[in-house]
């Protein structure tokens, strides 16, 4: 999808959207665009490196993130509009994420260990398991 003009992208959205409705059907669909998975899904599971890190329904999640990924993901999805634009890039700077090039293999603790914000010598040593916060599932210690 990312590979098409946004004007394509959102008839072939339309049609995926029209056929889901009119024949019942399920879609696994994988993205970064979580303007796509607002529009596209029900429910949605935030993966960082393989492991879940936030899971519940879209609207919940998207809306109060719970998970400092998942914040991270919804601050840097673009948007049309150039002030909201620069304070989600203000947002982003000052949540601290570290870039994803900064971050090798963890073993052990949370996978987000070595970019997230919020990390503590527990969050290196001990991966935290789903836990369930108004309705979502959230993989995180200080969630």
């Amino acid at each position: 999808m990312s590979a098409l003009d946004l004007s394509t992208q959102a008839q072939v959205l339309n049609l995926l959207i029209d056929l889901r409705e009119r024949h019942g059907l399920s879609y696994l669909f994988i993205t970064h665009d979580i303007t796509v998975v607002q529009r596209m899904a029900h429910r949605i599971v935030v993966l960082y490196r393989g492991q879940v890190m936030e899971t519940g329904p879209v609207a919940e999640v998207t809306r109060a993130p719970k998970h400092p990924f998942t914040q991270a993901l919804i601050a840097a999805s673009p948007v049309p509009r150039p002030a909201e634009q620069a304070q989600r890039r203000e947002l982003r700077e000052a949540m601290g994420v570290k870039s994803a090039a900064a971050a090798s293999d963890v073993t052990g603790g949370c996978p987000f260990s070595q970019r997230c914000p919020l990390a503590t010598e527990l969050c290196r040593e001990q991966r935290p398991g789903l836990r369930r916060i108004d309705g979502v599932d959230v993989a995180c210690h200080y969630a």
